[in-house]
């Protein structure tokens, strides 16, 4: 009776009903009937499939027409490699695992196979042999040849950089994002930024050292947003790109270079910076000049702003020059700087992030510190997210903890003053109905 009445449902309605479906169930509920057969290999209900079960991935490719991700691990690349020879499934997003000599001539074949039926949007590798195997030249090449694709990332565990590979087929520019993990960046890197410099807007090179890192190429991207990439001297060539608006600086234990200041000093149209490592902004002097650098009133995020908590006080006077800043993230909280932040110095702030107080602090207890408490009442749209290792010790004796309250409360989630639903699922902990013991 309910089958019955399950089809009886319009074509429409019932592939809503399939969208609930893994792949796995669609491919056994299309053994049902006729209708069914026709209706589970629709395309609306494969264009967000993903898939890495090698049982699931077998039918799928004979039967599916797209699928939006498949994971290919390297103990299976053999049996897909033979299984894409006959397919016409288009694979948006395909992730592959390289890890011999052997492993990358079988990806080449999936590669190739794949990105002929007019898929492989998206194309993630993870490769573990060495950069001298004889067969990662070919498929090197063979990703070099993909036609129309647009992100491309490449985790590279060696330090002996990888090869360019000779191309005869003329290739469009099309690649938006790339992202290079590897410690070596060399000929390969080049010819990617080379070849795809047209439309390239996104590049994560972390890892590089600093004398790989190549910002003469970079410059060369007139549609570079975003720039992931070590701080280095030679960035003070980029201080004048006219779309570059988002840069994550990586460093260790070294000073932050003259050049990564001057980038930041001048560059006009910066809209977040992310700063990661032990370098970076953190004297009263970069404050400072930070404060008053071009994009100083159009920046929207402001992550890993480092420094002891004398230094990060500098901060307070400077915060109404931030007047766009939405998402500010803190290495520590001086109280100065607290009391500082208010909807007159800082109008746009949504988001303050803090990575302290010390690991053993109850979580209950410096939410309920009156400067904490003072912050959130002052700011009533603003969220505080602790991003540290704080949480609520077992066992807890403080006060707030006997009195039972916010039993739920774990680091990483947001906390505010506004009662009531909030569209970031926000946890209020201050406000007139959250009184004391």
């Amino acid at each position: 009776m309910d089958q019955v009445a399950l089809l009886a449902l319009p074509d429409e309605v019932l592939l809503a009903v399939l969208a609930h479906l893994s792949p796995r169930e669609l491919l056994g509920c299309r053994v049902q009937c006729r209708r069914l057969r026709d209706l589970c290999l629709h395309r609306r209900l494969w264009t967000a499939a993903c898939v890495s079960d090698l049982g699931v991935l077998r039918a799928a490719l004979s039967l599916a027409p797209c699928l939006r991700q498949v994971t290919v691990r390297a103990s299976d690349l053999e049996a897909v490699a033979c299984l894409v020879q006959g397919s016409a499934c288009v694979v948006t997003m395909l992730r592959l695992d390289v890890l011999s000599p052997s492993d990358a001539a079988l990806a080449t074949i999936i590669v190739n196979k794949l990105s002929s039926v007019g898929g492989v949007r998206n194309l993630c590798l993870n490769i573990g042999c060495p950069s001298a195997s004889p067969t990662l030249p070919t498929l090197l090449k063979a990703i070099l040849c993909i036609q129309g694709i647009e992100e491309l990332t490449v985790n590279h565990g060696h330090r002996v950089p990888l090869p360019a590979p000779w191309c005869e087929v003329p290739v469009r520019p099309s690649l938006t994002k790339l992202a290079l993990s590897s410690r070596a960046g060399g000929p390969f890197m080049h010819q990617l930024l080379s070849t795809h410099a047209a439309t390239l807007q996104d590049v994560s090179i972390p890892r590089l050292a600093e004398a790989e890192v190549p910002t003469a190429l970079l410059g060369e991207l007139p549609q570079l947003r975003r720039l992931a990439c070590r701080a280095t001297q030679s960035l003070s060539e980029l201080a004048d790109h006219p779309s570059l608006a988002q840069i994550q600086l990586f460093g260790g234990d070294v000073a932050f270079p003259d050049g990564a200041r001057a980038l930041l000093r001048r560059a006009p149209h910066l809209r977040a910076l992310e700063f990661h490592g032990a370098s970076g902004i953190s004297s009263a002097a970069d404050l400072r000049e930070l404060a008053g650098s071009r994009s100083a009133p159009l920046l929207e995020s402001l992550i890993g702003v480092g420094g002891a908590p004398e230094v990060l006080e500098q901060l307070a006077p400077l915060l109404p020059r931030f007047s766009s800043l939405q998402c500010l993230n803190l290495a520590s909280a001086p109280p100065n700087l607290l009391r500082a932040i208010s909807p007159e110095s800082l109008p746009s702030l949504s988001t303050l992030s803090l990575t302290c107080p010390d690991q053993g602090t109850c979580l209950h207890a410096w939410l309920h510190d009156p400067a904490i408490q003072d912050l959130l009442l002052r700011n009533p749209r603003l969220h505080l997210l602790h991003c540290g290792l704080l949480d609520v010790p077992q066992g807890c004796a403080c006060v707030w903890c006997r009195w039972g309250c916010h039993a739920r409360l774990r680091s990483g989630w947001l906390y505010s003053a506004h009662p009531g639903a909030c569209p970031r699922n926000c946890f209020q902990v201050a406000g007139p109905s959250r009184s004391s013991p």
